[in-house]
């Protein structure tokens, strides 16, 4: 009996949550502070699910940076969003969170700021929570690589060892959570 407790303790509670379907909706957040700052749709069934992210147009202001047109989120900093430029296939699944977290990549910048510098680069690391929200956690990464395509077929040349934890009061909204 104590084995069995201890062996069902010892499944990660992610495992048990499946992956959302239909329409969510994207916010970041602080303790204070929540901003919708979008959607996604899942669609299929099964162990993965298609994803189409839609940035909310009306909260993000055009700002043209070092030469380039950005979608920013004014506020104590800016927050930029960085389409991916590249190929990607677009699909989650309950081990792989990729697709949604490059789907979400930011920059960020000081609202005085002229322009605007990759390496100050925000990537949101997913989880699956047991309830089936996902929820991310805000890394500072240098986004530098990203300036030219990745190799053919490398469809995620920004790795988990890239990423820098930050410390979350350091964050204007350290959290990011799909509901």
């Amino acid at each position: 009996m104590f084995r069995t407790v201890l062996a069902l303790s010892l499944i990660s509670t992610s495992a048990l949550a499946e992956l959302p379907t239909g329409h969510r909706t994207i916010t970041l957040t602080s303790a204070s502070e929540r901003i919708e700052i979008g959607s996604i749709d899942f669609s299929g069934d099964g162990p993965t699910r298609k994803i189409k992210v839609q940035m909310r147009d009306d909260l993000f202001k055009d700002h043209f940076l070092s030469m380039r047109p950005f979608k920013c989120i004014e506020g104590p900093k800016h927050y930029c969003h960085l389409p991916y430029p590249y190929e990607w296939k677009g699909e989650v699944s309950e081990g792989d969170l990729a697709d949604l977290e490059y789907a979400l990549l930011f920059v960020q910048k000081e609202p005085s700021a002229y322009g605007i510098n990759l390496w100050h680069g925000i990537y949101c690391k997913f989880t699956l929570g047991a309830d089936g929200k996902l929820i991310g956690v805000l890394h500072e990464v240098d986004m530098d690589m990203l300036a030219s395509p990745p190799k053919e077929g490398e469809f995620r040349p920004i790795s988990y060892s890239d990423i820098n934890a930050t410390a979350a009061e350091g964050q204007w909204l350290p959290r990011a959570v799909v509901e």
